[in-house]
């Protein structure tokens, strides 16, 4: 038998209600008492996680197993379609492909396949890698994403997988880049990899601002236009512009995601603004919607490059959709990585047409 002891008095110590005081002073002081109750109310709706957390630890007499209560049925992706690109890692690698493809289409610039194919293994990688550690970070017995559990049950087959796409984009990367775009990419590299010490060693520091999905978001814009971005040329100042839309859209797609996955978080022990912000998925739709807006508004101004603008209001805008759909969560998460191969339905619809 499980012993309970100060765990169990501690849970039921905390399992009252909390409730709003019923008259409150205005001014600073009043904004201060709110702000101190919705810190509260963070630290309450955490606290059940963190308890079964540690019941987890706890093992069952002298067998060391686990308790029943902790175990969870294996995710499938069988019969869900919507899911085969995420759990593969492979909608990152075809978003940016897209947006590579459209950028240098609008803009008339030379692309070499060879920097496309070092585009998608690189994202294909580092998705891959980020994959592998996030399956694995989860206390035994905690719940996973379908993604994460489907890395976790075919680790073997993954760590394959995950090196023959490193041995191919390292030989792509020193065959088919200059040296000025392996420089950059170098940094872009170095950035990344701190990136990923912070967020697997000090994941607290994205609780008061949205830094972790922003840096996620505009790294990604990053790499996949750092190879066109020597090359714009005279209309380098609309390139910038529209690359910085095309962040603020990845940054979004993120901090959705984190928002919708915020009961998982929780339970994981896992950091981000959306779980130290009870209100965070309301700001994010107003943002979505307002960047539509502002996109379609460079697209009637940058009328020489109008695709680009209108593919991010479109994406940017199903995207605020998608905050109302009701879907499965695993399987909203997936759409949002798919409303952003817009790109790709306009190349292939001028190719068509």
């Amino acid at each position: 038998m499980i012993k309970y002891g100060r765990f169990e008095r501690e849970q039921q110590s905390f399992s009252g209600p909390i409730r709003l005081p019923g008259s409150l002073p205005t001014g600073r002081r009043r904004s201060v008492l709110l702000d101190r109750f919705e810190k509260n109310l963070i630290m309450e709706q955490r606290r059940p996680y963190l308890y079964r957390k540690q019941l987890m630890t706890k093992t069952d007499g002298d067998s060391g197993l686990l308790s029943d209560s902790s175990k969870h049925p294996p995710a499938t992706v069988r019969g869900r379609p919507l899911l085969w690109l995420n759990v593969l890692c492979l909608d990152a690698p075809l978003v940016a492909l897209g947006w590579q493809l459209l950028f240098a289409r609008v803009f008339h610039l030379t692309l070499r396949s060879g920097e496309t194919a070092a585009l998608f293994l690189t994202a294909w990688g580092i998705y891959l890698v980020d994959r592998f550690v996030d399956s694995i970070s989860p206390a035994p017995g905690t719940r996973r994403s379908v993604r994460a559990d489907f890395c976790w049950r075919h680790k073997r087959t993954w760590a394959a997988l995950l090196l023959l796409v490193l041995v191919l984009d390292g030989a792509t990367i020193f065959t088919s880049l200059d040296r000025r775009v392996l420089i950059d990419g170098s940094f872009l590299g170095v950035v990344a990899v701190v990136y990923l010490l912070i967020n697997h060693n000090f994941s607290k520091l994205w609780r008061t601002v949205p830094l972790k999905e922003m840096t996620v978001g505009f790294l990604f814009a990053a790499g996949t236009l750092i190879v066109l971005l020597p090359r714009a040329g005279p209309a380098l100042a609309c390139f910038v512009v529209t690359g910085l839309m095309f962040g603020s859209l990845c940054s979004l797609n993120c901090l959705s995601i984190a928002a919708w996955e915020r009961e998982l978080d929780l339970e994981q022990g896992k950091d981000s603004f959306a779980t130290s912000h009870l209100h965070a998925e309301a700001g994010i739709r107003m943002s979505c919607l307002f960047l539509a807006a502002v996109c379609l508004v460079a697209a009637i101004t940058f009328r020489a490059a109008w695709p680009v603008p209108a593919c991010l209001a479109l994406s940017a805008a199903i995207l605020f959709i998608l905050h109302f759909i009701s879907v499965e969560r695993n399987e909203r998460t997936a759409l949002a990585d798919l409303v952003l191969l817009t790109p790709l339905l306009f190349l292939l619809g001028e190719r068509l047409l």
